[in-house]
């Protein structure tokens, strides 16, 4: 089931709102309110309901028993659990089957309903000012009171973090450091003869968590910092690539590589070559970066997206 499965499913079930980003489908359900969450590089759809009261709600353990036991004979489940007033189910789905969603959907809202449980929020319990809200990519349904806190916590979180002043030499430290895996891995790829995207995206992500690692925090001036270090790291790598490339291809030691390596450099032919090389390193690092570069330093100053859905 894919984002548009999900919202023809939304669209054919009374009571529910599909969300396009994050992926998600909420509403009444037969008098629950639930969320399904779709993770879809990973093929599957979390459920959630929360509720409270009845007669078995303060007993997790029967719930619990009582959501594995969901499991037999379904080979598309992949776990249930109840904790924190929270039922949570997880279940595969392929294409266009919609069938093992409104089967879960049911099984378990008939669950709720025969033991006289009633939906309230997943924090306090309340039953009243319930909402739907995204909180940074996670779909939760909660009152309104505990959402007023989420987002009290959050600007006291980010206030915190524009306050602590970051330890820039400590961070070009772990900015290098972490850049050193990314030398690595080129010298390893060079030598199989292959120019991967994926290097300068181990570049960059590993010199900003570097960064923030041993500089206390991300902010603009450590991103700048970690870009060039990864983007000169990168230059490294190559040089140390073709140092190797010398050094396995001849009978020469370190020293005699090196000599070797700024003769070689100055034919035009192998310059070519190797600014063709780097440009195509830099290239594929930025296409593969931009979207990681993003979302690392939005996550190292907590700039989250919170915001009510319905």
């Amino acid at each position: 089931m894919t984002g548009k499965h999900l919202k023809r499913f939304a669209e054919q079930t009374p009571g529910m709102v599909f969300n396009p980003n994050p992926v998600a489908a909420y509403g009444d359900y037969q008098g629950y309110q639930v969320v399904i969450q779709g993770y879809l590089n990973e093929n599957q759809y979390i459920i959630t309901w929360a509720v409270t009261g009845g007669m078995i709600a303060d007993q997790p353990a029967n719930i619990n028993q009582y959501l594995v036991s969901l499991g037999t004979g379904r080979p598309y489940f992949n776990y249930a659990r109840y904790e924190k007033s929270t039922i949570t189910v997880n279940i595969r789905h392929k294409g266009e089957d919609v069938e093992h969603l409104t089967d879960i959907l049911n099984q378990v809202t008939a669950f709720c309903r025969n033991n006289g449980m009633t939906t309230c929020c997943k924090y306090c319990g309340s039953p009243s000012g319930l909402g739907v809200y995204n909180i940074n990519g996670r779909v939760e349904a909660m009152c309104t009171s505990c959402f007023g806190q989420v987002q009290v916590n959050l600007q006291q979180a980010q206030a915190a973090i524009k306050q602590k002043k970051a330890n820039i030499p400590g961070g070009i430290l772990g900015a290098f450091l972490g850049s050193l895996v990314g030398v690595a891995l080129w010298i390893a790829l060079y030598q199989m003869g292959y120019i991967a995207g994926i290097v300068g995206l181990v570049y960059t992500f590993l010199a900003m968590k570097g960064y923030q690692k041993f500089g206390g925090k991300l902010d603009k001036t450590g991103l700048i910092l970690s870009l060039v270090i990864a983007a000169v790291m990168l230059f490294v790598g190559e040089m140390a690539a073709l140092l190797v490339t010398i050094a396995s291809s001849f009978p020469v030691d370190f020293g005699q590589a090196m000599q070797l390596l700024g003769y070689l450099l100055q034919d035009g032919e192998i310059q070519s070559t190797v600014i063709g090389e780097l440009a195509m390193g830099y290239f594929f690092a930025a296409l593969a970066s931009v979207s990681t570069i993003i979302s690392v330093y939005r996550e190292a100053n907590l700039k989250h997206e919170v915001r009510r859905l319905g």
